[in-house]
Order: C-alpha cells, then structure tokens, then sequence
C-alpha cells in the first residue's frame, strides 16, 4: 500500500512515455490493453494528441484473450493495420495485464517484423514505473535499431537528448535552447524525441556531442558514449546564471575550454524543489540560494544529485518532505504545494504534465534564460 495516492492523481507512467518518444516518428504504437491504458495516454499524457496524426491504437486485449494467450490475434490486426496505415515503424508497448499474464512483447515484435518486413519494437512496460523510464527505454531501443557508427561532421555540433513535452511543457522553451546552442556557433544534429526523424535519427551518432536536457535522456547519453564515443554533460539554461554555467560546459565540451560555473551563496532562504531532477538541478542554479535541496518524484540519478537530495517514492513521503519546518520556499507543481498544511511558506508554482496533466495547460511557463530570473524575481 506504500505507493497508494489519496490527494495525487497517478503520476505519467511508462507506457505513455514509451508512446510520447515515437509519436513524431510515422510509427504506428499498439497499446496492449484493453484500451483504458490507451485512453489514459491520449486523454492525459500526451497534449499533442488531439488533432494529430500518429497512429496510436489499442489492441483490444479481452479476457479470453488474456486467457488463451491469443497472440496471433494481435499480430495479425497489427499487420493489416501498419500496411493499410503505410507506416515505417511499429511498436507493440505493454501494459499491466500483459505483464501479469507474462506477454512477450520483444517475441511479439520480431514475429510482426519477420512477416511485414517493417522494423518492429517491443517493449515490456508495467505501467507500473514512470514515463522517463519509458522514454529511456524507447530512446535506447531506437538506438539500437537504427544508430550506426558515422564519421564525425566537420563543424561542431551536439545532439539535443531528452528534450519531451511532459518536461518542456512550453513550446518556446526548446526553442530557446536551440538559439543559445546556436548562438555559440554550435550546429544541432538531432533533437531527440521531441521532432524526432529517422533522417535526424540516422545522423545523429556524427555529432560532436551530446546535451542531456532531461533524465529521460542520460541513459542514451551513456549508451552513445560507449558505443560512438561522444561526451555529453547535463543541464539546462534556466536563468541568466543557469545559461552562464550552460555556455560553459557546451565550451569546455565542444571547444574544451575550461568551466566556470557560478557558486551559489546566497543564505537567506532554505528552500525545496521538487521537479524533474534535470529542471530541478537547473532551477536551484538560478535561485543561487545555498541551502537548497532537490527532491524527485520518478527516482533519482545519483550521477546529477548533490549531497541532500532526496527521492520521493510515495505520497506520504512527499507530505512529510513538503511540510519539514525547515523550509520557508517550496517549488513544486500546484497539485503537490496543496499537501502543505501551514501558512507560513512561500510557494512558487510550476505545473508538471506528468504530475497534473492538462489541469494547468493555459499556465505554461518558459524558464529559459533571462525568462527564469523575469519569473522568479515575481
């Protein structure tokens, strides 16, 4: 019962950032389910969903269907589906009654690619992790399906990793980013997922670098230094000093300069952030408050965490955190800040689309350079 939610609603899972990863590819992403996971994908995760294009279906999973472990069913509406659709991808994501009935979503995928010919992902999400793990998971599989080797491009350049719409919530946040990249004379590859091509996709491995923009990105961040030996580094440019440390590591990564970064000393608040780790990291840079903790909800990477930062694993966990007299300044989504009891803390709101959904869509907010110092300063 330690993950029950009383006052929170389920947070994004990671089905739903499996199908966000593959949505601007022209893949054809079959839920398996009996289409309340799909419908919980379309209607609250995905807020590109409504009027496009991508073909997201559901596979229709029924109790006999479950029971007999009719596979063929699914491969067979599958194909007719991809071929009448004229797709260049499929994906088969799982969900929680696949995962209790033992589905093989990977054997499943590579029966469907062995018939039509057409590439074929599976994956074995639960529903029962969060949506970076599922954007991870897509990200890493469409690596190895489609990234190959290539000589590096004459002029630098970096790829752009983790870069989603449940963590850039505001359409000009990532287009901000691509300017301060380019403002350094530093070309973009690929922008992964966010705009995702198979050209893009192919072409990526050429870069220089690589600039993880969120936790969703860091495990393709080290699967592309293993395997074509590009560095990569962390962060976003939240603020003007937050841009500042951002310009430093793009010089010392592309231009190997060496790194300065901003030292925060300011005393005169304890403060809590609770975000997406990558955004929470960058917020405390433009807060420059020293007493400052990060506390995640979808786990944390010990690789980017600073001595004190915590994850928040359930909803009691959070309420104890949030409402820890220690804190005068929390920032977190509104949905979390309601847990608070007392009066006597600052709040500064931030909405989540993997915690809140569409609650707060007319409230979205760019926090890229000087736009963070102009919101916080409110």
């Amino acid at each position: 019962m330690a993950k029950l939610c009383i006052n929170l609603p389920p947070f994004s899972p990671d089905y739903s950032g499996v199908a966000s990863s593959l949505f601007d590819l022209k893949c054809l992403s079959i839920l398996h389910d009996a289409s309340g996971c799909t419908g919980n994908y379309t209607s609250y995760d995905e807020p590109r969903w409504y009027g496009s294009q991508s073909p997201v279906m559901c596979s229709g999973l029924r109790e006999i269907d479950a029971v007999l472990g009719d596979d063929e069913k699914l491969v067979r509406n599958t194909i007719n589906a991809a071929n009448e659709l004229k797709v260049e991808l499929i994906s088969i994501i799982g969900s929680p009654v696949p995962m209790v009935i033992g589905t093989d979503s990977k054997g499943i995928a590579r029966e469907i690619e062995s018939i039509c010919g057409i590439p074929t992902l599976g994956f074995d999400t639960t529903g029962t992790k969060y949506y970076d793990f599922g954007m991870s998971l897509a990200l890493i599989e469409l690596a190895k399906k489609f990234m190959r080797k290539q000589d590096r491009v004459d002029n630098p350049s970096v790829n752009l990793l983790g870069a989603n719409v449940l963590d850039l919530t505001c359409e000009n946040e990532l287009r901000d980013i691509e300017n301060i990249v380019k403002d350094c004379g530093v070309h973009i590859v690929a922008t992964l997922p966010l705009g995702l091509s198979f050209e893009t996709l192919k072409k990526a491995p050429s870069a220089w670098a690589n600039i993880v923009l969120s936790k969703s990105g860091l495990k393709l961040a080290k699967y592309m230094k293993d395997k074509f030996n590009q560095p990569y580094f962390v962060g976003l440019p939240i603020g003007e000093g937050g841009k500042f440390n951002f310009i430093s590591k793009l010089d010392q990564i592309i231009f190997n300069n060496d790194f300065e970064k901003i030292e925060r000393f300011d005393e005169s608040s304890n403060t809590l952030i609770i975000s997406e780790q990558v955004k929470a990291n960058a917020i405390r840079d433009c807060l420059n408050f020293k007493n400052c903790k990060v506390a995640t909800l979808f786990g944390i990477e010990e690789e980017i965490s600073e001595k004190g930062d915590k994850d928040l694993s359930c909803e009691l966990e959070i309420i104890n955190e949030i409402n820890l007299a220690q804190y005068d300044l929390v920032v977190a989504d509104p949905l979390i800040l309601n847990l608070i009891e007392s009066d006597d803390k600052k709040l500064i709101k931030i909405p989540h689309y993997a915690v809140s959904s569409k609650l707060f869509k007319n409230e979205k907010i760019n926090l890229i350079g000087k736009n963070g110092d102009v919101f916080f300063k409110k």
